[in-house]
């Protein structure tokens, strides 16, 4: 039992990261009215979302 917690609580913070992700995706494509007005560089901002991503997957690891 002592080392299914820690395999536990990194499986589900991975389930709720990948669920953050979905909810931002969603988020855009269905909003993307808001984000018209705003000169945004969207490569910047995958490249951001990404690099979190990838860092916590590492540390999580």
């Amino acid at each position: 039992m002592v080392h299914v917690a820690p395999n536990l609580s990194k499986a589900c913070s991975r389930i709720m990261l990948l669920a953050y992700v979905a909810y931002l995706f969603f988020q855009v494509k269905t909003h993307h009215q808001l984000f018209e007005a705003q000169e945004v560089n969207y490569q910047s901002l995958l490249f951001y979302y990404l690099t979190v991503i990838y860092i916590n997957i590492e540390y999580m690891s």
